[in-house]
Order: structure tokens, then C-alpha cells, then sequence
């Protein structure tokens, strides 16, 4: 299987992948909203998105995921609800609710090291994450709003599957912080789907899987289908990437809004 980086500088990128070049986090949203009129993108990858992230706040981001267990696999989670009568995100202390899920990746992670997210590196989450909520804000009232983190190998098995993104109210989002990122696949070359949501690939040893860059960002979009195919980096799939069993650390915030954001979407 042959593995491309997405970037702005992809050729023959398939139709259910589009990239952007962007400022801030509002004019990403702004574009991607604008992208998702388009019923054939499945995602949108802001190339670049690092370019925004100081230097150091890179490094810090990405320290953790050298200093845990190579056999680690963690997930952090944090649920935010916006429902309550009067509750804004104003009113949200990001650095507060990261605070404690940091506190959670320590507990989780720590194997005879110090504390593995330091202080930079929760001032740097709670700002992306907050600029973020605030993109999507300006747009629409937000209803829900989650986020894991997972601090992992690579796996010995590959499972291809959808993300079940189904609503026009939805949007996921994947900034890959250190190692192999997710991989992707156009649905030209999805076969039929099997037990649990996993789906099969036409002649898969020719395919092209499309991996997300260190500190890019990517946004899934809902489709009919339930979302592009995608699948973590596995040794199964023998490529160069993954042939050690490297370590990776990415994260995803799953934002719901009151209001659809993607109508052309709507089924």
C-alpha cells in the first residue's frame, strides 16, 4: 500500500479530500463550512496549521509522547455541555476543565517520569481549544462539545470503519501532535462494509491511503455514508511508517452546534 502526505502540496489528491491554507481557526471554520457544499468531501485538512503554534509550544505538545511507555495506550476525555439555560462559552474556564484532563493524562501516563504535560503545554490546549469553540461559536450556538486525546502505539491490526458523521450539526476535528497520522481513503476504492461498521478496500496493496501531517488539522465532515474511511496506523499494513511500532499522540474535538453548520448535508 502507498502512503501520501496531505499537504498543499498533494498531487492527484481524490475528490473526497480538500486542503486549505488558513490565518486563524475562524477563517479554517469559515472555509470549511464553505467546502462542505461540496457533497464529495468527506474531509478537509488545514495544511500548515503548525505555522500558527510557536516553537516551543510544538516541542511541549509533542514531549509527552517520547517520554511515556512504549506500550502505552491512553485516552483522555473531557465532555463539556452547552444545553443549560444561560450557560455561553464565555462562561467556560477551559484552562480549568484541560487542567483536570491533563491531570488525567499524568495519572494515566506516568511510568517513573515527572509530570508529562507541563504547564506550556495546558496554556497551549486551553487557547487552540478555546479559539476553536470560539470559531464555531460566532457560527452557531454550541450544544456539545468533546475531546480525547490518545497517547498510543501503533497497532499490530488495521480496522478501515466510518466515524458515523451523520449530522449536519457535527464536526469532528484531528490535529495528529507527534508520529504517524490517521490514514484515509477515497470511497472509490471502499469495498462493502462488514460486521460493526468495518469496511473493506478494492485491491488494497495497490491502494493509496492519505496520512494526516504532524500539527496539521484535519475536519471530518458528516456525509451519507457516515463519514470518509479512515483507520490508524497498523504494522499489518507494511509500510515503511509504522514498521517499528512507533508512537503517536493525537487528538480529537467532536463540536455539535444548535444550529446545522453543513444543511447541503442534511439527509
Amino acid at each position: 500500500m502507498k502512503v501520501e502526505m496531505i499537504s498543499k502540496h498533494s498531487e492527484a489528491l481524490p475528490v473526497d479530500i480538500a486542503v486549505i491554507e488558513a490565518q486563524n481557526f475562524a477563517d479554517a471554520v469559515a472555509q470549511v463550512i464553505k467546502l462542505s457544499e461540496d457533497l464529495r468531501l468527506g474531509l478537509v485538512v488545514w495544511s500548515g496549521a503548525a505555522s500558527i503554534v510557536p516553537e516551543n509550544i510544538r516541542e511541549a505538545l509533542a514531549s509527552p509522547i517520547e517520554r511515556v511507555g512504549s506500550t502505552l495506550t491512553r485516552e483522555i476525555r473531557t465532555k463539556i455541555e452547552f444545553e443549560k439555560d444561560g450557560l455561553a462559552l464565555s462562561e467556560i474556564d477551559m484552562h480549568s476543565v484541560l487542567s483536570d484532563h491533563f491531570e488525567q493524562a499524568n495519572e494515566f501516563a506516568l511510568r517513573g517520569v515527572d509530570i508529562v504535560f507541563a504547564k506550556d503545554q495546558l496554556d497551549s490546549h486551553s487557547e487552540y481549544t478555546s479559539d476553536f469553540l470560539s470559531a464555531f461559536n460566532s457560527v452557531a450556538p454550541i450544544a456539545r462539545f468533546s475531546r480525547l486525546d490518545r497517547i498510543q502505539k501503533t497497532s499490530a491490526q488495521a480496522v478501515l470503519h466510518r466515524d458515523r458523521l451523520y449530522s449536519p450539526h457535527d464536526c469532528r476535528i484531528i490535529r495528529n501532535v507527534k508520529g504517524a497520522g490517521t490514514l484515509f481513503f477515497e470511497d472509490a476504492n471502499v469495498a462493502g462494509m462488514g460486521y460493526g461498521g468495518a469496511v473493506g478496500l478494492k485491491n488494497w496493496r495497490n491502494a493509496t491511503a492519505w496520512m494526516l501531517g504532524e500539527m496539521d488539522v484535519a475536519f471530518m465532515l458528516p456525509t451519507k455514508a457516515g463519514g470518509i474511511v479512515h483507520t490508524w496506523p497498523a504494522t499489518i499494513l507494511d509500510t515503511q511508517y509504522f514498521a517499528n511500532m512507533g508512537k503517536r499522540h493525537f487528538e480529537t474535538m467532536d463540536v455539535s452546534l444548535k444550529e446545522p453548520i453543513f444543511p447541503a448535508r442534511a439527509l
